[in-house]
């Protein structure tokens, strides 16, 4: 048989073999009989309603084996050739535009699904340790097409996350030292205004109290803050 009637029979074999990958779905992790996408679902269609508090039991039940989905919605993050086909979306026939398959292109979704997955951290608790660097990461990739206030639902589950969560909001702290960032945003329901992001780290150590200890370092290096905000919120937190 010669060398290029072999191609031709072993290269459709790997293709398909491959497609099959990419196209048939693992077996998902289950729970009461169903899935753990299922689950995920019934908070995505009705964030507060009775599905979604068993829903919420069910995610701390499986645990662990939550993790790979919820790490791989936070991991989301907004592609070129995305964002170019739905800045023509407008341009299109209202027909075309009004599809479901152009509806999907819309970062909406995967927007909402990366907000409830952080939220779902708090369920497994410990066991959401091996996600800390993805939601840390959403600080850092902030403005690169993620919304804004993402950075800072992923600042407050780092809080919520305790001491497991204390070495990255540290070097977080650390890193926007060296060159701060600023964010328009309000807190204690006083109007909106131009934040840095190092009022909500110094924030986040200090609801986690005694435990954020190994941050004082960086704690003392922001009381020298000429911000006096920063500085003032650095002292209390050290108490």
């Amino acid at each position: 048989m010669s060398k290029r009637r072999k191609l031709c029979i072993v290269l459709p074999c790997f293709f398909a073999v491959g497609l099959m990958l990419v196209l048939i779905p693992g077996r998902e992790p289950q729970y009461q009989g169903r899935s753990l996408s299922a689950w995920l679902n019934d908070i995505e269609n009705d964030p507060s309603g009775h599905d979604s508090a068993m829903a919420h039991v069910a995610i701390g039940i499986f645990g662990t084996d939550a993790l790979p989905e919820l790490r791989r919605r936070i991991r989301f993050r907004p592609t070129a050739w995305r964002t170019r086909l739905i800045q023509w979306k407008n341009k299109l026939p209202t027909r075309i535009r009004d599809s479901e398959v152009v509806r999907r292109l819309d970062y909406n979704q995967d927007f909402a699904r990366q907000l409830i997955a952080l939220n779902l951290l708090d369920d497994l608790g410990a066991a959401a340790a091996p996600a800390i660097p993805d939601v840390a990461k959403l600080v850092t990739d902030r403005g690169n097409g993620l919304q804004s206030g993402h950075s800072l639902t992923a600042l407050a589950t780092l809080a919520r996350l305790g001491p497991l969560a204390v070495p990255a909001l540290t070097n977080l702290l650390a890193d926007f030292t060296q060159k701060p960032c600023f964010i328009w945003a309000s807190t204690s329901g006083q109007p909106g205004k131009s934040l840095d992001y190092r009022i909500f780290m110094i924030g986040g150590l200090r609801e986690i109290g005694a435990a954020a200890a190994p941050a004082i370092p960086a704690l003392l290096e922001t009381m020298k803050s000429t911000n006096v905000e920063i500085a003032l919120e650095s002292v209390t937190a050290v108490g």
